[in-house]
């Protein structure tokens, strides 16, 4: 499959995931990639389409009001890069999606996929804080002032009605 096929298929299912989870498993159409994935939003530095996935329901009109998520599926990513060479591998599509979420005056929200392996979420360590407890069974990457979780552990652990409140909390 070319690689930007794959990066569609990639973010088809994440947008499948992320609606599933954020309507408690009844509705798998709230979210769905943005036209051209962010790259028009990126070319013409529009606010609404930045990122790779928008909301198609108006149930997800807070959480894309929130964040901009940025998606990512490489067949590998070097975690260690990022200490290795200054701020490299998959800590500069955190920086481009923190450049986004920065125009947009929303948050990062950085998806990323390793062949073979799993799919990873990377969030501000303070919003992750403020929505939940991260138990210490839940395997963590702690970086600067960012943390890096399995996509799974993501959807299990922390329920959709945490995010909603802090959000509504943080919009007053």
């Amino acid at each position: 499959m070319n690689p930007k096929r794959k990066g569609s298929a990639f973010e088809r299912k994440i947008c499948k995931s992320l609606s599933e989870w954020y309507s408690s498993g009844i509705n798998a159409n709230i979210f769905w990639r943005t036209s051209s994935s962010g790259a028009r939003a990126t070319q013409k530095s529009l606010t609404v389409h930045r990122g790779d996935i928008t909301n198609i329901e108006n149930e997800g009109i807070e959480f894309i009001r929130f964040f901009v998520i940025e998606c990512k599926s490489y067949k590998e990513i070097d975690f260690l890069k990022a200490i290795d060479v200054p701020f490299g591998g998959w800590y500069k599509w955190w920086q481009q999606c923190e450049k986004d979420a920065l125009a947009s005056d929303r948050h990062p929200f950085l998806i990323m996929h390793r062949n073979n392996h799993g799919t990873y979420v990377v969030l501000h360590t303070d919003i992750l804080k403020k929505i939940f407890t991260i138990p210490t069974t839940i395997p963590i990457i702690s970086f600067c002032d960012l943390t890096l979780m399995s996509f799974t552990n993501f959807l299990k652990y922390i329920p959709p009605r945490n995010i909603k409140d802090f959000i509504k909390s943080t919009s007053c």
